[in-house]
């Protein structure tokens, strides 16, 4: 596959003793390989700080979970928990987790961004804030809304381990779950000759009388889809 790169930027202060720490330490880091985590490439010291280069393939985009269905979410935050459950096994942490560092790969989730400071606690923290601004609302089973309250919990020692939560999305992202509308869905509106839509046309609803119709991507008078 086609690959490319991406820089992201720690800032520093100019203590060099401090700046190798923090590379030794991203470079440790970086060298855990998993379909989750980013290749990191280089990390090279800059007047600001130490610029990470990452490697991830060329069609990976940024995310925008929110427009996404629940399933499609868990299916592209499985590969990260079960990468960044990888990297605590090896003593470590990410520290970066966020939506800006989350990348979509025909559907496989993909994280750069590492940063210093971090643990394995707040790495499960702030994989579930992530969920949480995504998943629409009553739209996950009882085992994932557990995990989520779970790691949510301002006592670290609550959380569930970065394992068990990969283990339960993995579970969760093969159950269905109901489709979120899209945005931008063409609805199909039953009209008399000039006068205003009637009707918007659901599949799965007995059409109306073989009127004329025309395309519509606007609400229809009276509540109609959003997509």
């Amino acid at each position: 596959a086609s690959m490319t790169t991406l820089t992201t930027l720690i800032p520093l202060p100019p203590d060099l003793v401090h700046r190798d720490r923090v590379r030794r330490q991203a470079l440790r880091a970086g060298a855990i390989r998993h379909e989750g985590l980013a290749a990191l490439r280089d990390a090279a010291f800059v007047s600001e700080g130490l610029a990470l280069t990452w490697e991830i393939p060329a069609n990976a985009v940024g995310c925008d979970g929110s427009t996404a269905d629940a399933a499609e979410i868990l299916r592209l935050m499985t590969p990260i928990a079960a990468g960044l459950a990888v990297l605590h096994d090896a003593g470590l942490a990410h520290g970066g987790v966020s939506v800006s560092a989350i990348h979509d790969d025909h559907g496989v989730g993909i994280l750069t961004g590492w940063l210093p400071g971090g643990d394995a606690a707040q790495d499960v923290r702030d994989v579930v804030s992530v969920l949480q601004s995504w998943l629409p609302s009553g739209s996950v089973g009882a085992d994932i809304a557990q995990m989520l309250i779970m790691g949510a919990d301002p006592d670290p020692t609550v959380r569930p381990t970065m394992a068990r939560l990969a283990a339960a999305l993995e579970r969760a992202s093969i159950e269905p779950y109901p489709r979120r509308p899209r945005r931008h869905t063409a609805v199909l509106v039953w009209q008399d000759s000039g006068a205003t839509p009637a009707s918007c046309l659901i599949p799965g609803w007995s059409a109306p009388p073989p009127l004329p119709w025309a395309p519509c991507n606007t609400a229809c008078a009276g509540g109609a889809l959003h997509g």
